[in-house]
């Protein structure tokens, strides 16, 4: 995490009511990672006074441009439209904890990972609980969940938790599982917010 100054190099609409802000990123601070975000300063004013969050929605190492999509809905992204190429504005970032796998490595899907993988993964995985102490895990996939968890784990919470840490599990987004159908999967994501703001509230 880095509080720094950058540039704009684009700030495009790219639907009705929706923008694309690129951003010039500090190599010091780091590649972000899938999941994590940064906050932007929009104005030196006291108007709006808080800087908001916007999760990465794309990053280029080679060029080094950090990208977000926001939703012009208030004073602050407001003021977010009108910034222009080659104007400086206040970042700092990356900031959260990003995404991770049970399974490190690309597969045509869950059957091909070995049992020793998922062991492993699963080991791996409680470490990194252990040391990052998140307030909530959530798993996205049964077979990665009964994996760290037991054969047990079913969508919705987990009443053992992780670690200390309370825990959600959801089935796969794939289109590959078939056991939950679309409007299912919403209804879990709903459920896992309202449990959010219960277990883990900002």
């Amino acid at each position: 995490m880095k509080h720094f100054e950058s540039t704009v190099i684009a700030n495009q609409p790219i639907c009705d009511g929706w923008q694309e802000l690129t951003l010039c990123w500090n190599r010091l601070s780091g590649t972000p990672a899938p999941g994590q975000f940064l906050t932007i300063r929009v104005a030196q004013t006291t108007t709006p006074l808080l800087r908001r969050p916007f999760a990465f929605s794309g990053f280029d190492a080679q060029q080094m441009h950090a990208s977000i999509i926001y939703q012009k809905r208030g004073p602050a992204t407001e003021v977010l439209t009108g910034k222009a190429p080659g104007e400086a504005i206040d970042l700092i970032g990356p900031l959260g904890i990003g995404f991770t796998d049970v399974a490190k490595r690309p597969t045509g899907g869950v059957a091909e990972v070995r049992e020793a993988e998922w062991r492993a993964g699963a080991e791996r995985i409680r470490a990194l609980v252990r040391r990052l102490r998140p307030r909530a895990i959530c798993f996205v996939g049964l077979r990665g969940a009964r994996a760290v968890l037991g054969p047990g784990a079913r969508p919705g919470p987990w009443p053992e938790g992780l670690e200390g840490a309370a825990c959600f599990v959801l089935p796969a987004t794939s289109g590959r599982q078939a056991t939950y159908g679309r409007r299912e999967v919403l209804a879990g994501f709903r459920a896992l917010a309202r449990w959010l703001e219960e277990v883990a509230p900002p």
